[in-house]
């Protein structure tokens, strides 16, 4: 997940709907782990609130939530590391620089991050078009 908001936070007066599936389906036993990958310029607030959450362990990329018999591994995009099972991918355009929006893209494209399924949150028709252009892929 590529967004730098999760579980709920209050975005204005909008909720994130994503606590609903990922905890449900971590719960479940439905999705192994979560990687959440946040703006790096936005990781000392997102660090500074994790470290003084009980239940959130530090670890070597960032920090480390379990939720059932699943794990979030929440870590700046500086330290994402490519995966290689397929994965159900998530991107919230609007909240990446313009470098690291690129960054993003290549690694789908690069298939450093292979994906089943990409979602685009809180994206613009225009967002959309535009990653599914840098992707080529149809939308």
């Amino acid at each position: 997940m590529f967004t730098r908001r999760l579980n709920g936070e209050v975005v204005g007066k909008e909720v994130e709907s994503s606590v609903k599936y990922v905890e449900a389906a971590l719960q479940q036993g439905m999705v192994r782990t979560v990687y959440h990958v946040v703006p790096d310029g936005a990781w000392s607030e997102v660090s500074e609130k994790l470290s003084r959450m009980p239940g959130v362990r530090p670890i070597e990329s960032g920090f480390a939530i379990l939720f059932g018999a699943g794990r979030v591994h929440v870590l700046p995009l500086s330290h994402f590391t490519p995966i290689q099972e397929k994965a159900l991918v998530v991107v919230a355009p609007a909240e990446w620089t313009i470098d690291e929006y690129g960054v993003i893209v290549n690694l789908i494209k690069q298939q450093r991050v292979p994906a089943d399924l990409l979602a685009v949150l809180r994206g613009s028709d225009a967002e959309v078009a535009r990653l599914c252009e840098a992707l080529a892929v149809s939308r």
